[in-house]
């Protein structure tokens, strides 16, 4: 293996990877901002309510049917562990957004944006 290239990757986990990102243009970042409280709940309502938010998050609240209010989202999140509220999963995917589960998921990652 090419120190340069790095591991190979499956192409189970290269198609799961550019479907996900399909769209999304490269962005150069050039500073970071970590947020807390007020600031990144701001945030996270302003990118949840966006024409096409992406989120992997570990966990759905009850509020999140009212947090996503933008476009059709696209979630990944962890349903086995009961700590989902289903009844707010069943509301999103009545609004026709897409939630997806994986049950070893403990991220929050948040994209928004007008996507292709």
């Amino acid at each position: 293996m090419d120190q340069d290239q790095g591991p190979p990757i499956s192409p189970t986990l290269a198609k799961v990877s550019y479907e996900f990102m399909k769209g999304i243009e490269e962005t150069v970042i050039t500073t970071y901002t970590f947020l807390v409280g007020a600031g990144l709940d701001k945030a996270i309502r302003d990118i949840a309510g966006s024409d096409d938010p992406r989120c992997a998050v570990a966990f759905l609240g009850r509020h999140a049917p009212v947090i996503f209010q933008g476009g059709h989202a696209r979630i990944i999140c962890n349903l086995a562990s009961g700590a989902t509220n289903p009844a707010a999963v069943r509301e999103l995917q009545k609004h026709n957004h897409e939630v997806r589960q994986n049950s070893r998921l403990h991220s929050k990652v948040y994209l928004g944006g007008g996507w292709p």
